[in-house]
């Protein structure tokens, strides 16, 4: 059920967005980001441990200390079983509860954390959708 839903989400985002999303300035993409993150934080909920949440937004932070793109990115865990992490536009990044018990040491976390940053830094949700119009 919650994956149907997460992807429901996702198609939502692709058609909620206007045409000019690929254009778009780093402000208009960090808005759209902020309303699709408190979406998917209003549906799933944070998971709300100290310790991972300090983990996630430390090694997320250093890691994006050395983005090309000067935005505020932001780390979060929500309270989601399955094992994923993703990114949406505008700097917000997730790492689902049911992935953090599959890294053996925050190298793996960094390595995951990059992934996502990377997707952001590259705009790839934006040329996804410019693709599809």
């Amino acid at each position: 059920m919650q994956n149907r839903f997460f992807t429901f989400i996702l198609v939502l985002l692709f058609l909620s967005a206007s045409q000019e999303l690929y254009a778009m300035s780093d402000q208009q993409e960090i808005n759209i980001g902020r309303q699709f993150s408190a979406e998917v934080e209003r549906q799933y909920g944070l998971y709300h441990d100290p310790r991972w949440e300090n983990k996630v937004e430390t090694i997320g932070g250093e890691l994006a200390q050395n983005a090309i793109r000067k935005i505020p990115y932001s780390f979060r865990v929500i309270n989601m079983k399955d094992a994923n992490a993703f990114a949406l536009p505008g700097g917000f990044i997730y790492v689902t509860k049911g992935l953090l018990s599959y890294f053996e040491n925050d190298d793996e976390l960094a390595a995951v954390l990059a992934h996502e940053i990377s997707h952001v830094e590259l705009k790839h949700f934006q040329k996804m959708y410019a693709r599809e119009n």
